[in-house]
């Protein structure tokens, strides 16, 4: 017992419960008697404990201290806007009671919400749940997910931050693939290993967590998938800006690392699929002796029309920058397709694998290079 401060179990180890139970007891209603603290897992990276009192039982969460984070990283503050904006739909949330910034009481930012009893699973599998009533609580999850793909993101208002743009920024917001789903979380990690900033322009491979995440492949194929802390690597590159929205910009297998720096091949298709002679476009990498590796542009042109390879190039240059533009253009009467019409950019690589650049391409890229 600290001045009516009770810890129980783990407890704390960066703040004082002490100060915690004085603030609480002038900004919560019911919050009298004694608190006890108590805190629990599958609170993920952000400490989550149970806040009792005589007439309340709460749960907080918290950002964690003891270093710096990045600006996005543990956003207490983003939770907690979206569990007040979901307030009254069908997706089920708990009521939130306050946040608080100040750093004098626990450290760091922080948020409570009524605690809801139930039962707590470590696992998402649920091993210790019979199997006749593991089916209706897995059809619960799903019933709460459907619901919060049924949520009128306009009826519950966009975000502070978007209702002010002229409408040509919150077309480039909607433009993106949007933000993660209620109980999937997201992280970006950078080619060394470490977590990558949500800042809407470093880019970095997307991996994701959560109860609807799967745990591998039919009968195991390729061995476990999950890493040591469950995190799913999608094979994707993407960006996330500070608001969570996702922005995929290539599969990690198909970008194009040039001098240091990633080339999206999705980026340069798209452009090059809004010329009016393009039918259709795949950006190939060949290797080069300076950069390590450059893009190729392999082109379908569309039934009578014409393009020449200087052409598309002018077209493109003005849309990206310069390291960015292909060495070279080849053009072919088709592309191979797998049985669901994506692009067979397997059989690309090894048919391309040893190109080399024209004459003309390696002299244009000679004075081209912005690295």
């Amino acid at each position: 017992m600290q001045d009516g401060a009770h810890v129980d179990g783990n407890g704390t180890d960066d703040f004082e419960p002490a100060r915690l139970s004085a603030f609480l007891r002038g900004a919560v209603p019911g919050a009298q008697g004694p608190m006890h603290l108590q805190r629990i897992g599958g609170g993920q990276s952000n400490p989550t404990y149970f806040v009792s009192f005589d007439e309340r039982r709460l749960v907080l969460r918290k950002q964690p201290g003891g270093g710096k984070l990045l600006p996005s990283a543990h956003a207490v503050d983003r939770e907690y806007r979206i569990l007040n904006a979901l307030a009254g739909s069908a997706v089920p949330v708990p009521r939130t009671v306050l946040y608080c910034d100040d750093a004098e009481v626990v450290g760091t930012p922080f948020y409570l919400m009524d605690r809801l009893e139930g039962r707590v699973f470590p696992s998402y599998a649920l091993p210790d749940v019979a199997r006749e009533q593991r089916t209706p609580m897995l059809m619960a999850m799903a019933d709460t997910l459907a619901a919060l793909h049924g949520v009128d993101w306009k009826a519950i208002g966009p975000l502070p931050r978007h209702a002010g743009l002229s409408d040509e920024a919150q077309v480039a917001v909607k433009l993106k693939q949007g933000r993660g789903v209620w109980g999937v979380q997201l992280k970006l990690v950078d080619a060394m290993g470490q977590e990558a900033p949500w800042d809407g322009r470093t880019p970095g491979h997307l991996h994701v967590r959560g109860p609807w995440i799967a745990s591998g492949y039919l009968k195991s194929e390729g061995g476990p998938v999950l890493d040591e802390d469950g995190w799913f690597p999608t094979g994707d590159i993407a960006t996330v800006d500070a608001d969570g929205y996702v922005q995929m910009v290539d599969r990690a297998k198909d970008v194009i690392k040039s001098g240091g720096e990633w080339i999206s091949s999705l980026e340069v298709e798209n452009h090059a699929l809004s010329h009016p002679a393009v039918a259709e476009a795949a950006l190939m990498v060949v290797p080069h002796p300076k950069w390590q590796e450059r893009p190729l542009l392999v082109v379908v042109r569309k039934a009578g029309r014409e393009v020449t390879r200087d052409e598309l190039l002018a077209f493109l240059a003005p849309r990206m920058a310069k390291w960015r533009l292909p060495d070279d253009v080849v053009f072919v009467e088709e592309l191979p397709h797998t049985a669901t019409g994506k692009l067979l950019k397997v059989k690309f690589r090894e048919q391309y694998r040893g190109y080399r650049l024209s004459e003309d391409s390696t002299r244009r890229e000679s004075g081209a290079q912005g690295f």
